[in-house]
């Protein structure tokens, strides 16, 4: 529920209109689903080595339609997640979606190596931690008016902050890539503006 009220207040923040109002679970060894969800079997839910007694709530499946609708890319390419997350959306306890965020991401450890030894370079151990694929991400996007002289601005701007965040919106950016590793393909997040 924590996850879904900050979500809430930073939308409101921005100005998204949001239709519901954050829910979770009251009990440690429960998780809220979407009514007729293909989550479920035996009225349990089960994430991992971890299992939850489900309890239906419609306020899953309108948070979840919404999320499709103006958290998920509207192209084709997420068609198959915008008719999924409407039917498995579940929503954890706080102290199982804690562990979850900081136990269920992938860390992989990597060395360097002496390319002539071949032996592992001097402090050249690390990890890396890795979001799993598929995550959706937010982000509020806030501009203030520009700093500068205002003759210095594009020709037509009248140095607002809704130039600039205009700008940003317009410059035509599908994807981006966030961290290291951009060479091996890590990293690469699909852009959505509200």
């Amino acid at each position: 529920k924590d996850a879904l009220a900050r979500f809430c207040r930073d939308a409101k923040t921005v100005g998204l209109q949001i239709n519901w109002q954050p829910v979770g679970p009251i009990a440690e060894n429960t998780a809220l689903v979407v009514p007729g969800n293909d989550v479920t079997a035996d009225s349990k839910v089960v994430l991992e080595e971890f299992a939850f007694d489900a309890h239906e709530d419609p306020l899953v499946k309108t948070i979840a339609e919404w999320l499709a609708n103006k958290a998920l890319p509207q192209d084709g390419e997420y068609a198959y997640w915008r008719q999924k997350l409407p039917k498995s959306l579940v929503i954890l306890p706080e102290n199982a979606f804690r562990d979850f965020t900081q136990f269920s991401t992938e860390v992989i450890n990597r060395i360097r190596l002496e390319h002539e030894t071949k032996t592992v370079a001097e402090g050249a151990l690390w990890s890396e931690e890795h979001l799993p694929t598929d995550t959706l991400l937010y982000a509020p996007l806030f501009a203030t008016k520009p700093r500068t002289d205002k003759s210095k601005l594009p020709q037509g701007w009248q140095g607002t902050a809704q130039e600039v965040l205009d700008f940003v919106k317009n410059l035509g950016l599908d994807r981006i890539q966030l961290g290291g590793d951009e060479t091996v393909g890590r990293g690469l997040v699909k852009l959505r503006f509200s």
